[in-house]
């Protein structure tokens, strides 16, 4: 899968490795970056922390953060809808922030395609407590 893909296209899955990678680590960046510029160059005024080019930033990585994490929860064999529980204050961030980025996905492939994390995924413990897929 390609950036072009990965950012754009709701369809698939994502591994949460990804998830952080991708899609949290560099927004965080990003929106620290401009924070930082705004107070710099002074265009964030008193009243609001967000300047100029973090509110460009913030509403630039809209877009991606939601095709991304709908295809994280694809790897939940979710579908996409289930990102609107994120319009739910505080209760509705949690969640999405342990659907996404704490729990694994389903093992194998599911109605929204294979499984991104290519074989062998199991441990070698065997069946049992300590089984599971790399990512976990």
């Amino acid at each position: 899968m390609n950036l072009k893909e990965f950012y754009l296209s709701p369809k698939g899955r994502v591994t949460r490795k990804e998830w952080w990678q991708w899609l949290v680590l560099p927004i965080i960046v990003l929106i620290l970056a401009t924070t930082i510029l705004d107070f710099a160059f002074g265009s964030a005024s008193r009243g609001s922390p967000l300047g100029i080019l973090t509110t460009f930033a913030s509403w630039l990585t809209i877009y991606p953060e939601i095709i991304v994490s709908v295809k994280r929860l694809h790897d939940h064999d979710k579908s996409g809808w289930w990102y609107l529980v994120y319009l739910v204050p505080i209760a509705g961030w949690v969640w999405i922030f342990i659907e996404c980025g704490c729990l694994r996905g389903t093992l194998g492939d599911n109605r929204y395609g294979p499984d991104p994390l290519p074989p062998p995924y199991y441990t070698t413990a065997g069946p049992g407590i300590g089984a599971g897929r790399r990512d976990a």
